[in-house]
This record gives structure tokens, sequence and C-alpha cells, in this order.
């Protein structure tokens, strides 16, 4: 028997719908879960409330289609929600050529889907997975690519999925899980991804693959580059190669870059390819030091803003380094540090956090949020504050003119409370306190 749920756009259950009623624009998303039986009434009040529908939802997600279904009225259904969603997710459904071919009909329309995902629990046949391509292909509408199905030939699949790339003139942000096409699958998509379908992001989930740095260092720092988001998950570490040698030229197309679960070493190589980061999430590599990131954190002309570096295996002696250098680091605005070996002892914790405090008091003013624990939510506050401009400005030369922005930003200073209630915090203190203290400050000119 068919399910469905509608939702909000905050997630939440929207509920009580008469069949006569038409569904509403607080109706965001539908998930509608199998198997669907044509002949039973739920299928038919869904398929008429979606029919006099004028919306047209943020995202459907069809689910749990156990078997082929290739009648006319599965495929009218098909092409129906797929005609009412920018984001459609296909998730265990078996569905069979026919309904690929009614897919691929939708992806060529003018105002067809803009994102299409297409879960694990998905396998194709070559016939199905071409069809589908052609689609992605000669899509003039679609933006967002999620990959995780299973093929039953990868490499006809690959082949399909390069050929479609270089085709499509759509795509700006793919998905995919390497496994669905196998290792010698991924020097030829990187270079097509990137290189002429000009995708904006990028991420890549492998399983113990190594990192063919050689591949990633000829496309990456190429001049025609446009990437501006680089995620990759589960490499196991860099492909050893005599060919690879440190490039004397770097990306600076790419702003946010995360890695997770490759080695140090891998880590340390692919960060060198890179020069104009803005967010680098380095969490769960196995990372010992902090020291290879010197040129991103100590260069005064630096762009990098947000680091996380949670998860890995940094020591006290090396955090104390790191910590200590911070003082020197005013670029640096996000910080997660958490899950790491430095934090297990409660001596080594205040200590670490003692050198936090000290170089956020004494010169850091650009620290606004970090995930740890301690006692300096202050200074973090007077940091959001805009304590930079005070006290890089005498109270004689201070603009009465930036007070407005200044108080805008107090004013997005969070609230804290000692109760378990975060939903509902009531102290008003900390806001307070920070606009006292910039009052304060500027007290001459008043």
């Amino acid at each position: 028997m068919v399910r469905f749920s509608f939702h909000a756009k905050d997630g939440k259950l929207v509920h009580n719908y008469a069949a006569s009623t038409d569904l509403s624009s607080e109706i965001d998303a539908i998930k509608i879960c199998g198997p669907l039986d044509v002949n039973k009434n739920r299928y038919k009040f869904l398929t008429s409330m979606l029919k006099s529908s004028s919306n047209r939802f943020n995202r459907i997600a069809l689910t749990e289609i156990p078997e082929d279904d290739p009648s006319p009225e599965f495929l009218a259904f098909l092409v129906l929600i797929c005609n009412k969603t920018n984001h459609l997710r296909l998730d265990n459904c078996q569905l069979s050529k026919y309904a690929y071919s009614c897919l691929m009909a939708t992806l060529l329309q003018w105002d067809g889907i803009r994102e299409l995902d297409i879960g694990r629990g998905i396998r194709m046949t070559t016939a199905k997975a071409k069809l589908l391509f052609e689609g992605v292909a000669s899509s003039p509408s679609l933006e967002t690519l999620h990959l995780e199905a299973g093929f039953d030939d990868r490499q006809d699949a690959g082949d399909a999925f390069i050929h479609a790339l270089r085709r499509n003139r759509s795509l700006k942000d793919i998905t995919i899980h390497l496994p669905c096409f196998g290792n010698e699958f991924f020097p030829e998509f990187l270079n097509t991804a990137i290189l002429q379908t000009k995708v904006k992001s990028l991420y890549v989930e492998a399983t113990v693959h190594p990192l063919p740095l050689d591949v990633m260092k000829d496309v990456l720092c190429c001049s025609d580059c446009e990437l501006e988001r680089l995620e990759m998950c589960g490499f196991e570490g860099p492909l050893e190669s005599t060919l690879f040698t440190e490039s004397i030229y770097q990306n600076t197309s790419v702003k946010d870059l995360r890695l997770c679960g490759t080695s140090f070493q891998g880590a340390k190589k692919t960060v060198g390819l890179f020069k104009s980061l803005v967010k680098l999430d380095l969490a769960a590599n196995d990372i010992t030091d902090l020291q290879f990131l010197d040129p991103f954190l100590l260069d005064e002309n630096s762009t990098l803003q947000h680091l996380g570096v949670s998860c890995n295996h940094i020591g006290v002696e090396e955090m104390n380094v790191f910590v200590n250098e911070l003082r020197n680091m005013n670029h640096l605005q996000s910080l997660e540090l958490s899950e790491n070996p430095c934090w297990d002892e409660a001596s080594d914790l205040a200590s670490i956090s003692d050198a936090l405090f000290d170089s956020i008091n004494e010169r850091n003013t650009s620290l606004e949020h970090t995930d740890m624990d301690f006692d300096a939510y202050y200074l973090l506050d007077r940091n959001r504050g805009g304590r930079r401009a005070f006290e890089t400005a005498s109270s004689e030369s201070f603009a009465p003119k930036l007070w407005p922005r200044i108080l805008e930003r107090a004013s997005k200073i969070s609230y804290y409370t000692n109760s378990n209630d975060w939903e509902h915090p009531t102290d008003e203190s900390a806001r307070a306190d920070v606009v006292f203290w910039m009052v304060n400050r500027i007290a001459p000119q008043l």
C-alpha cells in the first residue's frame, strides 16, 4: 500500500489533509513510499491531489518501488511527479526501462528537474543507464546530480556518463559514489567534470581508493579550472608515483575544500595544491600536527576564514604550538578542534583552554566561533561585535556613522542560558556586556 507524507520548509510534518483539500503553499516536500497499487484509493487520492495542485514542490522523494512496473498508470504517475518538483530523489526503486525513458523525457524540458538524486538502493542495466545519461546529457535545466546507484556493467555505464558530461551544459554540482564505476574511472571523470562540464562543486566518495595526486595536480592546477568547492571522502592515501612533484602552480578557484578519511600524507599533499582557500575541513585524516598549514594560517594575505581539524590525532604539544600561534591569525573566524587526544586529560584541557583564552584576549580579533567549550564566550562575542574596529581606531578617529553597523553586529550575539531549554534562552547578560564594552570604548565621543 502506498504511503505518503507532506512536509513544510522546516522539515516538519504537515497533517490533516482531507481528500477534497488542495495542497497549499505551505507544502515544500512530499515523500512517497511504495509499493504503488494503482487500483487502491490512496494512490488515486494522491494522484488527484497532485493533478489539482498548481504548486511546484521543492522536493519529491520516491522510495520502495520493489519491482519493475511498466503499466501506463505508473508511467503517467512518474511523469506527473517529475513535472511537479525541482528536486527528485529515487531510492530503492527498481524502475523499468520504460520508466527511465519517461525520466529522460522530463529531463529534456526547459523547466524540468533541477536536482536529481539516484540513491544506492537502485541498480541499472546498461540500457537503463544509457537512457538516464542521455537525459542528463541533453538537459537544459539539471544543475545538481547525486549518483550512488549500482550498474550491471560499470565500464559501459562509466563510458555513457563521461559522454553525457561532455555534452551537458547545465550541471554545476555533482556527487558520485566512486565504487559505482570502479577505480579506473576516476581520472577521466575528474578531467571531464572539471575542465569540460565546468562544474562548480564536486563531491567524490570512495572506498579504499588511492589518492591520484598526479591527476589532481594536472586538473586542479590548470588555468581553465573553475571549480569552487571540492569534497573527497574515503581515499586511503596518496598514490605513490615517481612522477609526482610539488606543483609550481596552485589552484586559485577552489574556496571550499573538505578531505575526510584519507592519510596524513595525503591530506598534506592535497592541501598544497591550493592557494586561495576560504574554508578548509580536514576532519578524520589521522593528522598529528598542523605545521603544514602555516602558509594558510600565518601569511598576512591569507584568505582562510574557517578551519576544521576535529577527529584527528593531534597531541598536547602540537595543539599548544597551534593555539599560541593563533594570536597571529587575524583572518580566521571559525575553528573546530574537538575530538583530538589533546583534550582527553582534564589538566591538558585546562592548559590548552588557558592558552586559547590568552591568544584571543591579547591579539586575535577575528575568531568568532569555536567548537570547544571553554570560558571565552565573552571574548568571541566581542569579536562578533566588531572588536577589531574599536581596537584599530582611536576614540577620536572612530567614525560615528559606523555605529549602526556595530550595533547590528551586536544584535546577532548569541543568548546564553544555564537551563536546558536552548530553544527559549532568556539570559541577555552576554549581549548587554558586549554592548556596554563597546559603549565604554567609544565613550569620549559621546
